[in-house]
């Protein structure tokens, strides 16, 4: 995010009174349980988007995604693809903004294969929780609240059920 010293002080005071904002709250904890499993996958050539899909690819089959993105829902996924995120490390008119998540949208789109249609789901959530995490995404700009609101509830599905499937298959121990 650009900005004077003054901007970056007044987002810091919206973060601080958002406080009690579950979505904003919940978005970042999700995350830090997919990123537990991301690490464990990603190769040393791999960039982090990439080992955010290969985590996908390693833990859901079929079956598994398609229940994924069946409980996420059309709604939730089609508001995101709506107002795919930029990489707010460009300035929003460099014809470069979007055209990650762009290209990750026309696959998700373009995939029969729900494995791979949720990894491309993913990777664009990844985009968010890269903007959220290095300071670009505003609690008061709504569009900020809409790309946050569509995926807090993706990130916790899948985390949901990626937690199953290790239960399942994995024998996960359970804490006491």
């Amino acid at each position: 995010m650009r900005g004077s010293p003054h901007e970056h002080a007044l987002l810091a005071y919206r973060w601080l009174q958002c406080g009690d904002d579950r979505l904003w709250a919940d978005f970042p904890r999700y995350w830090m349980a997919f990123n537990a499993l991301y690490n464990a996958v990603r190769e040393e050539r791999d960039s982090e988007a990439t080992a955010v899909a290969n985590v996908i690819r390693t833990f859901f089959d079929l079956l598994a995604a398609q229940a994924c993105l069946d409980q996420i829902g059309h709604q939730c996924i089609s508001e995101l693809i709506a107002i795919p995120p930029g990489d707010d490390r460009l300035d929003p008119n460099d014809p470069n903004y979007r055209k990650k998540t762009t290209v990750l949208v026309a696959r998700f789109q373009g995939s029969g294969d729900p494995v791979e249609r949720l990894a491309s789901l993913m990777a664009i959530v990844y985009q968010v929780r890269c903007n959220l995490v290095h300071g670009s995404k505003d609690p008061e700009v709504m569009r900020d609240q809409a790309l946050v609101s569509s995926c807090t509830p993706i990130v916790e599905v899948v985390v949901a059920r990626l937690e199953n499937i290790m239960e399942q298959h994995h024998n996960v121990p359970q804490p006491a």
